[in-house]
C-alpha cells in the first residue's frame, strides 16, 4: 500500500493532470474537425496507463501515469457534453435523453466500481484483478470514438 502522503500526492497529481486535460480540450475542440480523435486517444491512453499504475514501482513512472490518467479521463468530456447537441440538432428531445443517460450511467458506473473491485478483492485476495478490469474498461471510450457517427454538420463539410 501506500501512505497518506503518497496517496495525497497522487490524487494532487491526477487533479492537476484533469485540469490540464480539460485546458487542453479546449484548445483541440476548436481546432479539429474531426471529434472521434477527441475520444479514441483518450480512450486509448487511459487503457494503458490504468494497466501501467499496477505495473510502475518506481515513484516517477507513477506520477507520469497518473498524470496521464487524470488528463486522458477529462480530456474528452466537454467534446462528449456537446456531441448529442452536433449529432441530433434539430430534435431537443433526443439530445436531453442523451445526456440523461450519459450523467446516470456515469453516476452508476461510479457508485458500483468500488464494490466490485472489492468483491473481487474479496475473492482473489487482492485488488489487482478488479483494478486491471477496471483499466481495460478505458479501452471502451476508444471503441466507442472508433465507431461514432459523424455529425450532420462533419458529414457537410462543416467546420463545427
Amino acid at each position: 500500500g501506500y501512505s497518506l502522503t503518497m496517496g495525497g500526492t497522487l490524487m494532487g497529481i491526477l487533479s492537476f493532470g484533469g485540469v490540464l486535460g480539460l485546458i487542453a480540450a479546449t484548445l483541440l475542440t476548436a481546432r479539429l474537425g474531426n471529434t472521434r480523435v477527441v475520444f479514441v486517444v483518450p480512450g486509448v491512453i487511459s487503457g494503458f496507463a490504468g494497466l501501467a499504475v499496477l505495473l510502475v514501482s518506481i515513484p516517477v513512472g507513477l506520477y507520469l501515469v497518473v498524470f496521464a490518467i487524470g488528463f486522458a479521463c477529462w480530456v474528452y468530456v466537454p467534446a462528449l457534453m456537446t456531441l448529442p447537441m452536433k449529432l441530433y440538432p434539430d430534435d431537443p428531445r433526443r439530445v436531453s435523453l442523451i445526456f440523461s443517460t450519459l450523467m446516470t450511467t456515469g453516476g452508476f458506473a461510479s457508485f458500483v466500481a468500488p464494490p466490485a473491485v472489492g468483491y473481487v478483492a474479496d475473492y482473489t485476495g487482492t485488488l489487482v484483478p478488479g483494478l486491471a478490469i477496471c483499466a481495460t474498461l478505458g479501452w471502451g471510450l476508444a471503441i466507442a470514438g472508433w465507431w461514432l457517427p459523424q455529425s450532420k454538420a462533419e458529414e457537410k463539410g462543416v467546420e463545427v
